[in-house]
């Protein structure tokens, strides 16, 4: 036993050796730098953080042209990115063993890259097309037909890059062999698909498959590149516009089923077609000021991304690291708060509270973690005095995060599930999200607050279209979880 034990240690040993971190993320030096649009947080150093956002930035391009977006529209809120070595015997970071993730919040999406390397290794199909739904949709006045959505999304999944050069348009070999061995006579049925919540994991890669086709075809069966551009920005204008009639009359333009269906495996079978190619210039990386950040931030910038993993317990271990270096750093002593809160450690909120003080009135993030606390807190207590006390408290956490920073939607979120706890005024908490989800159109975590408001008015069909788009839409496994929980809810009343 002792023997198989030493064997399997220097194995493991061995492996570190050849890939894992020299230090775990709680030690490695952080900088920070803004580019057009992210806001980086790296320990890869000096001039691999140049060269990665300089490579971020030229992906951003890409997806823009996918989607078909102008390249010069930026968005009020910067893509937040964490870069750090992660590959320790212990990865707590970790998301399905894949070296970059894309973790949804309600302020915008967060790429988490754990791995230093090659831009075009980390970065890898499945995380472009998610990245491409979230842009999409936040630079989206309206609601997006399915196919649509999904159609370019996985467009932008195909995109190649090579430092400033960027490739559109390339095929989906899998999709593409898939689509020809199953020659339906129906493939753009997929365009009067509404909804993907009951669709079964098969049928959800059939209707992503043909989404990517219609696109692909509409865009490259053509050497005249302006003509597929104009047909599909046709669509997008009359959905944004919010009538419906329009929307049906752009989609009719592009041929009707038995033609398009035509034209999509005429196009399908093609060997050749034409592919985009884009020169991305006016970003010079040497320009970029990178900032070293003390250590009590970076494991706090940590320590949030682990609450937005759902990673209450690491959190918890990063605040506390965070106050080693600095005991009286108020976001962190805050967090702790949240952390326990998150854990169901009531007991210890207080006395997080009077430790932090008046120093959170000053703290945007600080006020907003507390309320937050404070609200999970009151929710766990039965009706009465003292839980009207903490959200009152909760409450004026939030307004106080909203003075300091209005543009604080985790605030505005936390004002809104303050009013979901039974026995409070449940249309204020609609209100409040409502406001959050103006401010960032792209959040389909909003849609999941919003149905739970609906729920609890007694709204079950509202409550089930927001669901329901939710599943439809999302990529993410906590967002579906969280929609089925809902649509279970409503079907459990329904049989009271």
């Amino acid at each position: 036993m002792w023997r198989r034990l030493a064997i399997l240690l220097w194995a493991a040993m061995l492996t570190c050796e050849l890939g894992c971190a020299t230090s775990s993320p709680f030690s490695q030096d952080f900088v920070e730098v803004r580019s057009p649009n992210f806001h980086v947080t790296s320990s890869f150093g000096d001039g691999s953080t140049r060269a990665f956002v300089r490579d971020l930035e030229v992906f951003h391009a890409g997806v823009l042209a996918a989607l078909g977006l102008p390249l010069d529209v930026q968005h009020n809120r910067p893509t937040r990115v964490i870069a750090f070595d992660g590959r320790g015997l212990s990865r707590p970071f970790a998301e399905r063993g894949a070296s970059a993730s894309l973790v949804p919040t309600v302020d915008g999406p967060i790429l988490m890259i754990r791995a230093l390397g090659d831009f075009r290794e980390r970065i890898d199909p499945d995380l472009r097309h998610r990245y491409a739904h979230r842009v999409l949709r936040d630079r989206t006045k309206g609601p997006l037909p399915l196919w649509y959505e999904e159609g370019r999304a996985q467009l932008a999944s195909t995109i190649a890059q090579s430092e400033e050069v960027v490739l559109v348009g390339r095929s989906q070999g899998e999709y593409r062999r898939a689509l020809l061995d199953w020659r339906v006579q129906d493939l753009t049925k997929a365009m009067g698909r509404h909804s993907l919540a009951g669709a079964s994991a098969p049928d959800r890669v059939r209707f992503e498959a043909r989404s990517w086709a219609i696109v692909h075809t509409i865009l490259f069966d053509s050497p005249r590149k302006r003509d597929g551009m104009m047909a599909l920005d046709a669509v997008r204008a009359a959905s944004e516009s919010n009538r419906p009639e329009e929307r049906i009359k752009a989609v009719r333009a592009l041929g009707s089923e038995a033609r398009l269906t035509e034209r999509v495996y005429d196009h399908l079978e093609e060997d050749r077609h034409r592919v985009d190619r884009m020169q991305i210039g006016g970003f010079v990386s040497a320009d970029l000021v990178l900032e070293k950040i003390p250590a009590a931030v970076a494991r706090d910038r940590l320590a949030e991304l682990a609450l937005d993993l759902g990673r209450a317990g690491l959190a918890k271990k990063y605040f506390e690291r965070a106050l080693r270096d600095r005991s009286d750093f108020v976001p962190s002593l805050a967090g702790l708060a949240l952390a326990d809160a998150l854990a169901g450690r009531f007991s210890q909120i207080d006395e997080h509270v009077a430790r932090v003080g008046v120093a959170a009135e000053s703290d945007a993030v600080a006020s907003s973690r507390l309320g937050q606390a404070l609200t999970l807190w009151a929710a766990s207590l039965p009706p009465g005095t003292e839980r009207a006390n903490r959200l009152r408290s909760a409450r004026r956490y939030f307004e106080r995060s909203l003075e300091l920073d209005p543009a604080q939607l985790r605030a505005r979120v936390g004002l809104g599930s303050s009013f979901l706890v039974p026995g409070t005024e449940s249309e204020r908490a609609r209100e409040w999200f409502e406001a959050a989800r103006r401010l960032s159109r792209g959040a389909l975590e909003m849609e999941i607050w919003l149905a739970r408001a609906d729920l609890q008015l007694g709204r079950p069909n509202a409550a089930r279209f927001r669901a329901e788009e939710a599943l439809s839409r999302s990529h993410s496994r906590a967002i579906r979880k969280s929609a089925r929980e809902i649509l279970g809810a409503i079907e459990e009343r329904a049989t009271h």
